[in-house]
């Protein structure tokens, strides 16, 4: 586990008067916020004042006992600057609608990784250096692949581009090996063979991979080579990974404008439920916490013009629907089509119990 850090979202019972709630992104939200403020060459206490927004999540709050045991959902986070608490919002929202949700914090490709015993590990200057020139030396490749229209010829590109990505790809082997050794822990902490206050209220049959941009992709590459995952969502980033193994289990990919049928590839040869989600008015960012932040945010183009707080439920609302769908087995009229509700969403379906959306 050293190289990995851990942020679990429990169910919550109840909280005494005398609890306090953790801050927005927990309680090293001040330190992260400004190595985040430098990543991104931002005055040093632009997230200072998170400090002061309460989340909804106590520090070893008890799990409800309503239910023997739990669904789980595992999340990672974006490459740089990407971090463990990026998507909080979702992981409330997830938690207290019966889920237990772990956070993995990928060393070293992460803005920084706060350990228990307080030492913050930065990220890796020199990999990410090497990773942006694999983008860069790929950049072309990546707009032709973006492009094309016939599936073949997108297969051809997408196997060149891994070609020509040694670090990337390498990126991609070791997040997916970090995710996968994380569910070997869950099976350890569940067994009881490793101390830990899920013993036995983990239901490991009904595990839900999802992540968000590069986080995002390796959700897509962990469902396609292991069994334990039963469902899994990407959210806002390009599909990479082993293309022998089309996906197999529930999938949905979620996008932000620019990103448009980027994913097509996978999302038609899923060889179960597959869903295409839209959302107009939206950019990268938009698929994380930033969406309630600062409007400076949208006139630097980081955020689109959409509202929010109207983003953060869109997209808490798709992700809680799929899972609850494939793990809990509940009906979900919102994966059934285009939402009314919804109009600045493009839907599309298909699979094996879903009908197919032009």
């Amino acid at each position: 586990m050293e190289r990995l850090k851990l942020f679990g979202v429990a169910l919550i019972l109840t909280a005494t008067a005398s609890d306090k709630p953790e801050p927005f992104w927990g309680k090293d939200t001040k330190e992260v916020g400004q190595r985040l403020a430098e990543f991104m060459r931002l005055p040093k206490g632009a997230f200072d004042d998170l400090v002061l927004v309460q989340s909804h999540a106590y520090t070893d709050a008890p799990l409800s006992r309503s239910n023997s045991s739990y669904p789980v959902l595992v999340f990672s986070h974006g490459y740089i600057p990407g971090f463990i608490g990026q998507n909080t919002v979702q992981m409330e929202e997830l938690a207290s609608h019966g889920y237990v949700v772990f956070s993995i914090g990928h060393t070293y490709e992460t803005v920084v990784n706060i350990f228990p015993d307080g030492r913050a590990v930065p990220f890796n200057m020199a990999g990410l250096q090497a990773f942006a020139k694999d983008l860069g030396k790929t950049r072309e490749l990546n707009v032709k692949y973006a492009a094309a229209a016939d599936l073949a010829e997108k297969e051809a590109i997408l196997r060149q581009i891994l070609a020509e990505s040694p670090t990337f790809s390498e990126s991609l082997r070791i997040w997916t090996a970090d995710t996968r050794f994380v569910l070997d822990e869950l099976e350890k902490m569940n067994s009881g063979k490793r101390k830990s206050m899920f013993a036995g209220k983990l239901d490991l049959k009904r595990v839900g991979v999802f992540g968000m941009s590069f986080g995002g992709l390796i959700a897509g590459q962990v469902c396609a080579v292991d069994q334990r995952c039963k469902a899994g969502i990407n959210l806002d980033g390009q599909q990479y990974g082993d293309l022998d193994h089309p996906l197999e289990r529930p999938f949905m990919f979620m996008h932000s404008d620019d990103a448009g049928n980027l994913n097509r590839l996978f999302f038609e040869r899923a060889k179960n439920d597959a869903y295409y989600v839209i959302v107009k008015g939206t950019k990268h960012f938009n698929y994380s916490d930033f969406s309630l932040f600062s409007p400076d945010y949208k006139k630097a183009g980081l955020l689109g013009p959409i509202d929010g707080g109207r983003m953060e439920r869109i997209m808490s609302d798709y992700v809680l629907a799929f899972f609850d769908k494939y793990l809990k087995g509940k009906d979900a009229p919102l994966l059934k089509g285009p939402p009314t509700n919804y109009p600045e969403v493009e839907f599309k379906s298909h699979g094996r119990q879903t009908k197919r959306e032009k």
